[in-house]
C-alpha cells in the first residue's frame, strides 16, 4: 500500500469528489482517478462509489475508513520522528593530538569547520608528556 494515495484518498473524501480534490493538490482529475484505481487494485476490493456528483466509500471502504486514518496518521508520525532526529544528530570525531598542537593549532584549524558542520561534535585527546626527573 502507497501511504501518499492513502493521504489522497483521505483529502478525495474530505472534499467530496475527485475533481476538487486534484484541484487543491495539483493532479489532473484523470491522475488522481489512475491513483484510486491503482490504490483499489493494490487493496483488492472497491472502496469508492463514483459519480456524477462526487465520491463516497463503499461498505467495504466504510470498514476501512478507520484503519487509512491510522495508517496515515502513524506514516506522519513516522517522518515527523524522522525529521526530529535528522535535526538532532550529532557526529563526533576525535582527534588525538599533543596538548601543545590542541592548545596553539587545532582552535585555529578547526573553526571553519564548525561553522560549515554544526552537528559534528570534536572531541580532543591530549597527550601530555610527563616529566621524568633523574634520580
Amino acid at each position: 500500500m502507497d501511504a501518499k494515495k492513502i493521504q489522497i484518498l483521505l483529502s478525495s473524501l474530505k472534499s467530496g469528489s475527485l475533481l476538487k480534490a486534484a484541484d487543491s493538490l495539483g493532479y489532473t482529475p484523470s491522475g488522481l482517478t489512475h491513483m484510486m484505481d491503482s490504490l483499489e487494485k493494490d487493496i483488492g476490493i472497491t472502496i469508492l462509489n463514483r459519480g456524477r456528483f462526487g465520491i463516497c466509500l463503499t461498505a467495504e471502504g466504510e470498514k476501512l475508513l478507520p484503519l487509512l486514518e491510522a495508517f496515515a496518521a502513524a506514516e506522519q508520525r513516522i517522518r515527523n520522528e524522522v525529521r526530529s532526529l535528522k535535526s538532532r544528530r550529532q557526529d563526533i570525531i576525535r582527534i588525538g593530538a599533543y596538548a601543545s598542537v590542541a592548545r596553539n593549532w587545532l582552535p585555529a584549524l578547526l573553526s571553519g569547520f564548525y561553522l560549515e558542520h554544526p552537528n559534528v561534535s570534536i572531541e580532543t585527546v591530549v597527550w601530555v608528556e610527563k616529566s621524568y626527573t633523574m634520580p
